[in-house]
């Protein structure tokens, strides 16, 4: 008879981990939204009502000048969630992105995004096929430079420059940023917007709701108001769920920003690629967060 050959403790502890590797993996291939695009396949029929999404008052606590920064718990769905209101007409406010002509295809982590601009806001932005491209689907647009293409089935945020309309006439006029949602990219094509990132779904719009799969994942929206002088940048992740699957769906983040005060909402890539910094601090952070090919930030000039 041939005797095994008893497994050392190292042998074993190493067995364990590497059965422990492929299990989170395993776990974590189908969790992507980015990797699916148009397409989710888990289903999650319960629609929170507000009072559970939002249970307590609106408090928003000032950033600084011209940010200020709300935020809630989920109890049901053990989920956090955070927006930042952004008034854009703050002096010496302006746009930031990644990735540039040179550099788009390559991932990056959204925190190293925020420590070379010196963001006050940053986000994650467009989604991407990550089994086979590490490039954006999805618009983004820097003045008349179109570093990534429209993907028409999907919307985007755009920014563009107007009067300001309460300076009176005999003074000079001066140039103030707006930021609209737009329901198809190939309209951030026209020379009206200055800056567009692609996003997935318009999720709120003229008092209603649009309906996708009720999948709960971690979240990054945005939203409007005041005719686009307000933004609000909107964030949820579960407390610790290694499938992210506890999140939130697009109409109760969009029930919560209505709340908020938007009158237009949207959704940018979520799932794993989720990121909200705050002075490069993470706001919303999800389990395993990856890498991403886009990032919006704002910044202000000091």
């Amino acid at each position: 008879m041939i005797m095994n050959k008893p497994l050392s403790l190292s042998d074993l502890i190493r067995q364990s981990l590497t059965s422990l590797f492929f299990f989170v993996i395993i776990l974590l291939l189908p969790s992507c939204s980015t990797t699916k695009l148009l397409k989710e396949t888990y289903s999650y029929p319960e629609v929170l009502p507000i009072e559970e999404l939002s249970p307590n008052p609106v408090v928003w606590t000032k950033i600084q000048d011209g940010f200020e920064l709300t935020g809630d718990t989920v109890k049901k769905q053990r989920v956090s969630w955070h927006c930042v209101r952004i008034d854009l007409n703050t002096p010496g406010l302006s746009i930031v992105y990644a990735p540039h002509s040179e550099t788009l295809g390559q991932l990056f982590k959204v925190k190293d995004f925020a420590k070379h601009y010196h963001t006050v806001v940053a986000i994650n932005s467009s989604p991407f096929l990550i089994e086979t491209t590490n490039y954006p689907v999805g618009i983004l647009k820097d003045h008349g430079k179109i570093i990534s293409a429209p993907n028409q089935q999907n919307c985007a945020l755009a920014f563009y420059f107007c009067d300001d309309d309460e300076a009176p006439e005999a003074e000079s006029k001066t140039r103030t940023l707006r930021a609209e949602i737009l329901n198809n990219q190939e309209e951030a094509l026209d020379s009206k917007y200055t800056y567009a990132f692609g996003g997935f779904y318009t999720t709120y719009e003229n008092g209603e709701y649009r309906k996708f799969q009720h999948n709960k994942r971690s979240r990054i929206g945005c939203g409007t108001s005041g005719n686009g002088r307000y933004l609000y940048i909107f964030a949820t992740t579960p407390f610790f769920h290694l499938t992210d699957r506890n999140g939130l769906n697009y109409e109760e983040c969009s029930m919560i920003l209505k709340k908020l005060g938007c009158t237009k909402a949207m959704q940018f890539d979520g799932g794993h690629s989720s990121a909200l910094l705050v002075y490069t601090k993470d706001i919303e952070k999800p389990f395993l967060q990856r890498k991403v090919p886009t990032a919006l930030g704002i910044v202000v000039d000091k």
